[in-house]
């Protein structure tokens, strides 16, 4: 087929009256939004983080804690924690290793009670797991009790067994 042949080919289009009309590229394609390849999931979550550490007051100890606190949550990288240290130094108006070992203490104890308060969860679960089991193990046994007296009582009306007893005793 002939490019030319192609109705959609070209700079012409063919009007109901079957004239040819020029059409220029712009009026028959509408401009398609650009959008970054990247576009920093992190990197907004991270600008948050230097607001809060720039509206931080003087000094502001709780504060620092609580955005470190949620910076480790976060999970952020290495690179960006580097860059919140030097906002935080720059905020406190503190060296960079001070800074440094104020991230260090405050992202430990946010460790630490994460942790622990993974264990407790833990242990909850497996005391949890442990009474089901126990729970379990009791209505099993008394199944098997009531499955057991059953057999027994019918064993200890019949009539035959009743019949027998005086041959089994002279066995004994």
């Amino acid at each position: 087929m002939d490019p030319d042949d192609h109705p959609d080919v070209g700079d012409a289009t063919m009007a109901p009256d079957g004239e040819d009309k020029a059409v220029s590229n712009d009026d028959r394609v509408e401009p398609i939004p650009t959008v970054p390849l990247y576009q920093g999931g992190a990197g907004s979550e991270r600008d948050a983080f230097l607001k809060r550490i720039a509206d931080l007051k003087p000094l502001d100890e709780e504060g620092a804690r609580a955005i470190i606190a949620d910076v480790v949550k976060a999970g952020f990288s290495d690179l960006a924690i580097e860059t919140l240290i030097k906002s935080l130094a720059a905020a406190f108006g503190v060296s960079i290793p001070v800074a440094k070992k104020f991230w260090k203490d405050a992202a430990n104890q946010t460790r630490g009670a994460a942790a622990a308060e993974t264990v407790k969860l833990a242990a909850e679960m497996q005391a949890r797991f442990e009474q089901e089991s126990a729970e379990q193990r009791r209505r099993e046994t008394a199944g098997e009790h009531d499955r057991l007296w059953l057999s027994c009582k019918k064993i200890a009306e019949s009539l035959g067994w009743w019949a027998r007893a005086p041959l089994f005793a002279a066995l004994i």
